[in-house]
C-alpha cells in the first residue's frame, strides 16, 4: 500500500485570528494539562491561550531545524495554526503503542513562530483570546 504524503492544513479555530503569532510560553504539568501562549510579535498585539487537557505527546524546537517541514508552507506564511494530515508522527505513536488507540481519533497540531511546537490528541484544543502579559514583548 502506498503512503500519502503529510500535508499541512492552514487552521483557523475562529475568524480573525492574526497571522502572525509567536509562542513566548509553553508549560506542561500532569494537573493542568498543555497550554501554550501565542502573541503578537509587537507590545501592544494580541495574545492567545491554547489549552490542551489531555495531550499524547508534544515536541518544540526551533524553526531554523525544521526547514525541510517550512519549505513547502513558505507561501502560506506567516500563519500560526495547522494541522497535520496523514502524519507520520500520528503514525509512528500508533506504532510505539502497538496500535491499542487506533480506535482514537487522533490529531497532530502544529503552531508555526520562532519554535515549531507540534502536539497529538484526541481532543481539539480551547483557544482563548487573554489580556497580553506585559513581559511578552
Amino acid at each position: 500500500m502506498e503512503r500519502t504524503s503529510e500535508q499541512l492544513l492552514k487552521w483557523e479555530p475562529f475568524p480573525g485570528l492574526p497571522r502572525d503569532l509567536d509562542a513566548p510560553s509553553l508549560t506542561t504539568d500532569y494537573h493542568n494539562g498543555f497550554h501554550l501562549i501565542l502573541a503578537e510579535p509587537r507590545a501592544d498585539g494580541r495574545a492567545f491561550r491554547v489549552e490542551f487537557k489531555q495531550p499524547l505527546a508534544f515536541r518544540s524546537v526551533n524553526e531554523s531545524y525544521r526547514l525541510k517541514l517550512i519549505e513547502p508552507i513558505n507561501s502560506q506564511l506567516p500563519w500560526p495554526i495547522f494541522k497535520v494530515q496523514h502524519s507520520t508522527w500520528v503514525e509512528w505513536f500508533h506504532d510505539q503503542s502497538l496500535g491499542i488507540y487506533r480506535d482514537w481519533v487522533v490529531e497532530h497540531f502544529l503552531f508555526m513562530g520562532e519554535h515549531v511546537i507540534e502536539v497529538l490528541s484526541a481532543v481539539q484544543p480551547v483557544i482563548t483570546e487573554i489580556e497580553r502579559p506585559s513581559t511578552f514583548e
